[in-house]
């Protein structure tokens, strides 16, 4: 069994989580488990800083957004 981390502040999916500290502690995977991040901006530097520093990222795909009307 090999320890996994957040992405994200108490799972909130609002503000990065300390990856770099939880990769020092033993981390070797970071989730929010099966919430899923709304903000494409976080998730994007989520992704860029897991690929810069060799983190894995497990993601659950949901968006909640509603869907977008044409007229």
């Amino acid at each position: 069994v090999l320890p996994m981390g957040v992405l994200t502040i108490d799972n909130e999916g609002k503000e990065m989580a300390e990856i770099r500290e939880m990769m020092e502690a033993g981390a070797v995977a970071f989730s929010d488990s099966k919430k899923s991040i709304q903000d494409s901006g976080l998730l994007s530097r989520l992704m860029l800083y897991a690929k810069n520093n060799d983190a894995l990222i497990v993601l659950f795909p949901d968006e909640n957004q509603s869907p977008v009307r044409a007229l």
